[in-house]
């Protein structure tokens, strides 16, 4: 096994020399860097990150435990977060909890026996706040309710909620239906919580026969929920969808059931997935920048590692949604 002594015997320096350069803990000139480097990959040296982390009590790794990697919300946020993690020279270890909290409890064990550094938690919002608040490493809540984790980044979600509903209201579209994950994900909640809101900011009621909550945040989930509004026999004439993925579901519902969208129907939807402009039609639906919520996250997890003191509003970040009308409207 080649060793830290072999790469600075054939670059001519110190052990310890390369050690602080291959860590990015020490800089040297040029010519010497470039000797390590060279000296390194010609002897294809790779350096023994459990012997680092017991020596230095930091794997240089960050876990991410998400809710459900089949929802396309995801893709994004997980692109930035390896993105930048590599930037911060972190690995990055992901975990599916499957929609299941007992998954995602075993999971955080896990990563826990892994000794990671640090935790980003996307998960099912409903693992109790003790499983993460007595962990022992900082945490950051990503588009889950604060008050799990040392930081949260989210975005408005009462707010974006009185947009969809407002604009369906404006455009006509009354009764509108829901379709929720859910209630005890406070994402969700106060999604549905500022549809009621604007609702009775118009003094319109809020029937709660039209709303329907999924088992999953899943398309298939949100084409059963739409049979089931459907089936219900009580008239509306749109749909908000707490995120886009039951949106979907919802779609392929309405045009089984000959509907048309947006004639019949109105849908707006929820994330601003990828794809959902790419739906025919295209998807109406609530923004929120998914990559720049995973940034962050890796940034401000590593500013706690480094134990570098965060500002109040990096410590609870709230980002505004972004109404984007399509053709579902």
């Amino acid at each position: 096994m080649v060793t830290l002594k072999d790469v600075a015997l054939l670059a001519g320096v110190s052990a310890s020399t390369v050690s602080y350069v291959l860590n990015g803990k020490k800089r040297v000139r040029k010519e010497t860097y470039d000797r390590i480097v060279k000296a390194a990959k010609e002897l294809n040296y790779s350096p023994n990150r459990a012997a680092i982390s017991l020596k230095t009590d930091q794997s240089n790794t960050i876990g991410v435990m998400v809710n459900n990697m089949q929802d396309l919300f995801f893709m994004e946020i997980i692109r930035a977060i390896e993105n930048t993690a590599y930037e911060y020279k972190y690995n990055v270890i992901f975990c599916d909890a499957v929609n299941s909290e007992e998954r995602e409890i075993s999971n955080i064990r896990n990563l826990l026996s892994q000794r990671i550094d640090g935790l980003i938690f996307a998960g099912t919002g409903k693992t109790t706040s003790v499983h993460l608040k007595n962990i022992g490493i900082p945490v950051v809540t990503l588009d889950r309710s604060a008050g799990s984790g040392d930081v949260s980044i989210n975005t408005d979600n009462v707010s974006g909620g009185e947009l969809a509903a407002g604009f369906l209201v404006d455009r006509g579209k009354t009764p509108i239906a829901v379709i929720t994950y859910s209630t005890l994900v406070g994402t969700f909640f106060d999604r549905v919580s500022g549809y009621r809101k604007a609702l009775a900011a118009r003094n319109l009621p809020c029937d709660d026969q039209l709303v329907v909550e999924a088992e999953f945040s899943t398309h298939d989930e949100g084409y059963r929920a739409a049979m089931k509004l459907l089936d219900k026999g009580v008239g509306f004439k749109s749909i908000f969808c707490v995120n886009d993925m039951l949106a979907v579901g919802a779609m392929r519902a309405l045009v089984e059931r000959g509907y048309r969208i947006p004639e019949d129907i109105a849908i707006v939807g929820y994330d601003d997935i990828p794809i959902a402009k790419l739906f025919v039609p295209s998807l109406t639906t609530i923004r929120q920048p998914q990559y720049d919520m995973g940034q962050k996250a890796v940034e401000y997890l590593c500013k706690m590692i480094r134990k570098e003191v965060l500002s109040e509003e990096e410590k609870t970040l709230i980002i505004e949604p972004e109404l984007i009308i399509r053709e579902t409207v």
